[in-house]
């Protein structure tokens, strides 16, 4: 094999990974972070905690899709797809979309709106501060393996071409990743105001911000 030919042969190999380290440590991490705030919710009967619960849940499902589109991207054409099954990964990227958008950012919002209406009280206590320190770390983590990803694969390019030009599986990870984190600042917020003023209310606000915040990331994806 001449060095062409092994270089040509490296850079389909790596070309056919991309995404995928990303894409696993968002699935491990979300699916841990989806538990955890959950129990918390349970605990504390906060609906922006159970709004992020759902988030995670949908970001987990989600980036399962993903995964299984990085790996069958990677399958040889044959008879019946004679064009191959690289095209898989953008539809995976798609249906991934579509999951958020029905299932994150609409669950979200409907409790968030009923529980505005009919406000319930919440047990706000330091474990629920401590499961969204625990949230914010892991999703920031993960944010900043798939960021790095990017910066990897797009070493010869100017910083405001990276995302133009960025893997589609991993840029889906960026986006979600980023909503994930900013959420964990919303619903901290929502529940600071809530213990604050002894209110509910602000907690199911939060909780409806977090689903429109899902929707737009849904649309952008």
């Amino acid at each position: 094999m001449s060095l062409h030919d092994s270089k040509s042969s490296m850079h389909k190999q790596i070309k056919r990974q991309r995404g995928q380290l990303s894409v696993f440590a968002a699935v491990i991490g979300n699916t841990l972070i989806a538990i955890i705030k959950f129990l918390g919710f349970l605990a504390s009967g906060s609906w922006s905690l159970f709004s992020e619960s759902i988030h995670s849940f949908a970001d987990t499902s989600n980036q399962a899709l993903l995964m299984i589109g990085v790996k069958r991207s990677t399958k040889q054409a044959t008879d019946t797809f004679s064009y191959g099954y690289k095209k898989e990964r953008f539809l995976r990227a798609l249906i991934s979309a579509c999951g958020i958008f029905f299932i994150g950012a609409w669950v979200t919002t409907y409790h968030g709106i009923m529980t505005f209406i009919h406000p319930e009280p919440i047990y706000i206590s330091q474990r629920t501060f401590i499961i969204l320190a625990i949230a914010f770390v892991v999703e920031s983590t993960t944010l900043g393996i798939a960021l790095n990803e990017i910066v990897k694969t797009s070493a010869h390019r100017k910083r405001k071409q990276m995302f133009k030009y960025a893997d589609t599986i991993t840029l889906a990870v960026v986006y979600e990743d980023s909503i994930a984190v900013i959420g964990v600042f919303i619903a901290a917020t929502g529940l600071i105001l809530s213990y604050i003023t002894n209110n509910p209310i602000r907690d199911s606000i939060t909780s409806i911000i977090i689903g429109i915040l899902l929707g737009f990331m849904a649309v952008v994806l």
